[in-house]
């Protein structure tokens, strides 16, 4: 055969099988786009079926304005921290707040804390303002904080606290505060078991040691609360009462105040002492209001 017939012939087969990998080719890529076209058409069924609970919301959109949905502590039903506004300003009553706090103390004492509000849409809530239910006069003592003893959260608890939860003008004026221009009307004085404050002062009574003049005044602030106790008694049991003297000297320094004293005798606001045992964690209420003596409840 002449070689330019070869080459024809060849050449002619060389492009035939070019034609034949580029169709090759061709399949191949158009299976992957059919397969990658698939997928997407599954995604967005999939997205479009979710519920409207599991969309993400858009970062552009405010905070403040998003639905942060969370267990209600009165009812137990699914809330969104927006529809708590209500709470949050409402004015509660004594025996309304007196109930919250023994209930917040119980779960804590059981072991099943809720740690309300605390949530970021209700802490928002907060910017405008606050309305907590009660103010607690508790010592500065690491070991028991208020909010968690009562499980409470953002805004709902008034706290004062120094040591030996003495009352002095500062703690006055604060513990006014709340009364004044916040509408708290229950002022619980909370001391507690093991205090520091209250063990300085009897050992500064029996041994008198070089204390700072500062400490020493706070000391004769708590002083009154340790004359007239047994000393029969052991040191420990003369400690325990002297907690609750201390206490009750609180409530009764508080309740003299003329601003205070006023709203009591109008039946305004009511002030209760409490003690809080450590090794237990429950709090023993002293003076409980009776329901006869129930304030109005009043809103904002």
């Amino acid at each position: 055969m002449p070689v330019c017939l070869q080459r024809a012939r060849f050449g002619r087969c060389d492009e035939a099988m070019e034609r034949a990998s580029n169709q090759i080719v061709m399949r191949r890529i158009a299976v992957c786009l059919c397969g990658v076209f698939g997928l997407l058409i599954g995604a967005g069924q999939a997205i479009a079926q979710q519920p409207e609970d599991s969309a993400i919301p858009d970062r552009n959109v405010p905070v403040q304005n998003l639905s942060v949905r969370k267990v209600s502590l009165d009812t137990g039903l699914v809330k969104s921290d927006t529809q708590h506004q209500g709470q949050a300003t409402r004015v509660v009553d004594v025996l309304d707040a007196l109930k919250r706090l023994k209930d917040g103390n119980e779960r804590f004492v059981s072991g099943k804390p809720r740690h309300p509000h605390e949530t970021t849409a209700w802490r928002h809530l907060l910017e405008s303002g606050q309305h907590p239910f009660a103010v607690v006069l508790g010592c500065s003592d690491s070991r028991v904080p208020p909010e968690l003893i009562f499980d409470q959260g953002f805004g709902d608890l008034f706290v004062v606290r120094v040591a030996g939860n003495v009352v002095d003008t500062d703690v006055t004026a604060s513990v006014e505060y709340a009364i004044d221009h916040l509408d708290t009307q229950l002022i619980v004085v909370m001391g507690h078991s093991h205090c520091g404050a209250v063990t300085a002062t009897l050992d500064h009574l029996t041994n008198i040691d070089d204390e700072p003049a500062e400490v020493v005044s706070l000391l004769y602030r708590i002083e009154p609360a340790i004359l007239g106790i047994d000393p029969a008694l052991t040191r420990d049991q003369r400690i325990d009462c002297a907690v609750k003297k201390n206490v009750e000297l609180a409530v009764r320094r508080l309740s003299r105040v003329p601003d205070l004293r006023r709203s009591i005798d109008a039946g305004k606001i009511k002030i209760v002492g409490a003690v809080y045992d450590m090794h237990s964690g429950k709090i023993d209420f002293q003076d409980e209001p009776s329901r006869s003596r129930r304030t109005p409840l009043t809103t904002r």
